[in-house]
């Protein structure tokens, strides 16, 4: 059986995909998995769209002078946003490479290995003080229980099915 997800349209999420990706993206995703993945990406861009969606701001709001602006069209600002969004993705891919490869080589793989597990604790001790802090305030309010992004993504892996999004505003 196919399940349903209803995510509002003005959630946080749904606003920074809405940024990041243009104002029908919510309309063209209908299933969570690829949603939750553009999330992500969005997550991991973003420093770099704001950037291009400001330097793209400026050149359009140029104040009007004896000579003209060019016009850049929205296929043209996509791509730019796009090749933006992974060439940042490659190059912290390549960062964490290089760093774990330059760690090995100078200090060791056990060494290293222990720097990882040092990092990845203190994410963990982090994520998991976030997910306490929430849910106190969740308790302390009483609000209405709305659908989790990333509990959601973690069941559908694993119930193996990724769930219909629907819509709301």
């Amino acid at each position: 059986m196919i399940s349903l997800l209803k995510l509002k349209r003005n959630s946080w999420h749904g606003k920074l995909n809405q940024f990041t990706w243009g104002k029908g993206y919510l309309e063209d995703v209908d299933c969570l998995c690829p949603y939750f993945w553009g999330t992500v990406a969005a997550i991991l861009g973003f420093p770099l769209t704001l950037l291009a969606k400001g330097v793209i701001y400026v050149v359009e709001h140029i104040p009007s002078t004896n000579w003209t602006t060019p016009s850049i069209s929205e296929e043209a600002k996509d791509i730019v946003l796009r090749f933006i969004g992974l060439s940042m993705m490659w190059l912290a891919g390549f960062g964490v490479s290089y760093g774990i490869t330059y760690s090995i080589v100078n200090w060791g793989l056990i060494h290293t290995l222990v720097r990882i597990g040092i990092f990845v604790g203190i994410g963990a001790g982090i994520l998991g003080l976030t997910i306490v802090i929430s849910k106190l305030i969740d308790i302390i309010n009483k609000r209405e229980k709305r659908p989790n992004l990333l509990v959601e993504m973690f069941k559908a892996k694993k119930n193996k099915h990724c769930p219909l999004v629907s819509w709301i505003d």
